[in-house]
């Protein structure tokens, strides 16, 4: 399997969405907007660097759906691949899903910690590259001296 190398989201799974989305944003700043997509329930979510974070509601019935309420997101270029050495280890995952952003391996690790692994589409690049162009962290930290 290729080797992880970027964090592509932190997705936050809550009862209610509103209230956390509400402390992020005023409380921390969190430039959080409320959005739905790709067959996704209204959610919230922003862009932080490289990094998509969201705060999305729970589904009826569940108390949580991965045992926790956070998930991270690791890019990666090969889900075909990644999909074969998961299998190969006898991981237990849910997909390959595709969705508007690209195409998404969930699997839960060994202490309980929900992990999506995601292939973007080249749509999703583009708005990085667009991204960067305008929040470079190190420009940020350089102004911030």
């Amino acid at each position: 399997m290729e080797q992880i190398r970027f964090i592509t989201g932190i997705l936050l799974s809550s009862n209610d969405p509103d209230s956390l989305a509400k402390f992020y944003c005023e409380t921390l700043k969190v430039p959080l907007e409320k959005t739905e997509h790709g067959g996704t329930k209204v959610h919230y979510e922003c862009d932080l660097g490289d990094v998509h974070f969201a705060i999305h509601p729970l589904y009826p019935g569940q108390t949580n759906p991965r045992n926790t309420a956070a998930r991270i997101g690791f890019a990666v270029f090969n889900i075909a691949d990644v999909k074969t050495q998961l299998e190969a280890n006898a991981v237990k995952f849910y997909g390959p899903q595709t969705r508007d952003f690209g195409t998404v391996i969930s699997l839960i690790d060994p202490d309980g910690n929900a992990v999506d692994l995601y292939e973007h589409s080249a749509d999703h690049y583009q708005h990085i590259e667009k991204l960067r162009s305008k929040f470079d962290l190190l420009k940020f930290w350089k102004a911030s001296k």
